[in-house]
């Protein structure tokens, strides 16, 4: 029998497999992931190890739904502000990229935003709310591995 100390990870193990996930054909990480563990927001390698490894369900929420819509609008609205300013600006889904690395796992992201000028390229995450400080911190790991993969 595992000490005291080691209880929680022993609970944690039991609780996650028992739910019977299925596993990936390869391990996947998506940057949003990836950003938060980079940043120390989070620390739990076994949450990252779980999603990369495990297909999780997502949750829906009426949440998520409201934050979606409102999300959408302001990326629509950053969208028309470069516009105006002359850049060329390609939108979610046309910026969603993927990676198969040389040691069997793959990466995808998918920046809000990438404005194109003749002048410079911007790559926008755009965010709604207050922001703290973990999350800028987050967002800012998030940006800096989509700024890799230009």
């Amino acid at each position: 029998m595992l000490q005291s100390e080691h209880s929680f990870l022993e609970i944690n193990m039991n609780t996650l497999f028992c739910f019977d996930l299925p596993k990936r054909n390869k391990p996947f990480f998506h940057t949003s992931w990836l950003a938060k563990y980079l940043s120390g927001n989070s620390t739990c390698g076994l949450a990252l190890y779980t999603l990369a490894n495990f297909k999780v369900p997502s949750e829906s929420s009426p949440e998520l739904l409201q934050y979606n819509v409102i999300h959408r609008k302001a990326v629509a609205k950053v969208e028309q502000e470069y516009r105006s300013k002359g850049y060329e600006v390609f939108v979610e889904d046309a910026n969603q990229f993927w990676i198969n690395t040389t040691i069997g796992a793959s990466l995808s992201g998918t920046p809000d935003l990438v404005a194109l000028s003749s002048q410079e390229s911007k790559i926008i995450e755009v965010k709604t709310g207050q922001l703290s400080e973990e999350s800028q911190l987050k967002d800012q790991a998030q940006l800096e591995i989509y700024s890799n993969f230009k």
